[in-house]
């Protein structure tokens, strides 16, 4: 995660079946990269470009794949990329704009851009719209056909609506949620605190699974550079929103994404206290730079920054009896986090 990999010809050959498919997508800066199992069931989104293309670490193929790293070996299973990647509807537009499937889960964005403009993001940059429901769901039919990946739930993700939009993004979320259950797929959401009194009780009534109420940067002054948006939602309205979600949806069922490595170590270690308390699981995102970005300049953390984020988040967490998050293994792939044999992690 903060070195990257280098890819031997041998295995992009084989990555890319002869150059006939790319590497990668290039999406989001947390997901740009190729998604391997390492043993104990540890998944990693492995970035390979950019700062990312002097990485010690080497990628090979001699009839399987595996990682090389001062001569030491470890063997790597590869998720490739879906079978539908270059597929179009009867529109011409390609399936992925409107769904991507990563290991075991698929992801919609209803709203295509963001009406926020954090740093750390790229989305933001893409041209505001909305996806009517018909394409979402004629793009899920096609993700959950897919021969190369096998979706087990989804995630219906940002970008954030402009205030106007938050009806019809409302109604995508009872829409895909109430289609999917009809074929045993549960759905997670990831959302921005909201005003509206009812409306955590609305997503759990439409059989919602689980929220990720994402608050990235914990201290005040940094979260107006880098978020400003979410900063004028202010600190304190995400913990009495997430500490609303924990009392609808239950423990184990809400999560807060913090990012590592544009705050102090001290400062990500106070958010996750503070949210812990909530009874909300935290995910520790490690910051991954990207041309596109307005942050491209800064570096991704240190293996000894993630270590002691790590550690440290452990005693905090298993303090107030929540977990380092996400719970589904496959969807560790992009954040710091280790199945550890216990109830706490599944596969989904």
């Amino acid at each position: 995660m903060c070195e990257g990999i280098i890819i031997t010809n041998e295995a992009k050959k084989h990555l890319t079946n002869n150059d006939a498919i790319p590497l990668s997508l290039f999406e989001y800066p947390t997901t740009s990269g190729i998604s391997l199992v390492l043993p104990d069931n540890i998944y990693v989104n492995a970035q390979f470009s950019g700062k990312y293309a002097r990485s010690p670490i080497i990628l090979d193929y001699k009839n399987d794949y595996f990682l090389n790293f001062n001569n030491e070996i470890t063997p790597v299973k590869i998720i490739p990329l879906p079978d539908y990647f270059n597929k179009k509807d009867t529109d011409g537009n390609l399936y992925t704009n409107f769904i991507m499937s990563h290991t075991d889960r698929m992801r919609i964005n209803p709203i295509w851009g963001c009406y926020f403009t954090c740093k750390y993001c790229d989305f933001n940059k893409e041209r505001y719209k909305k996806i009517p429901f018909v394409k979402l769901k004629e793009a899920i039919d096609v993700a959950l056909a897919d021969k190369n990946i096998q979706p087990k739930h989804l995630l219906i993700s940002g970008g954030t609506p402009k205030p106007e939009d938050r009806d019809f993004l409302d109604s995508i979320y009872e829409q895909v949620t109430k289609y999917l259950l009809q074929k045993n797929i549960t759905t997670d959401i990831m959302l921005a605190p909201r005003k509206e009194k009812d409306l955590l009780k609305k997503l759990k009534s439409w059989g919602v699974n689980s929220l990720s109420i994402n608050l990235e940067i914990y201290q005040e002054e940094l979260a107006k550079k880098f978020n400003p948006e979410k900063a004028k939602i202010s600190r304190e309205f995400y913990f009495q929103f997430i500490k609303d979600a924990v009392m609808i949806f239950g423990i184990s069922k809400v999560r807060s994404i913090l990012i590592i490595g544009l705050e102090p170590i001290s400062e990500t270690l106070k958010g996750v206290e503070e949210i812990a308390k909530l009874g909300s699981d935290i995910v520790l995102s490690p910051f991954m730079s990207s041309e596109n970005i307005a942050l491209a300049h800064i570096k991704p953390p240190t293996e000894q920054d993630l270590i002691e984020v790590y550690e440290k988040s452990k005693i905090i967490t298993d303090k107030y009896g929540v977990t380092i998050g996400p719970r589904c293994i496959p969807c560790q792939h992009n954040t710091l986090a280790f199945p550890n044999n216990s109830s706490e992690y599944f596969f989904s």
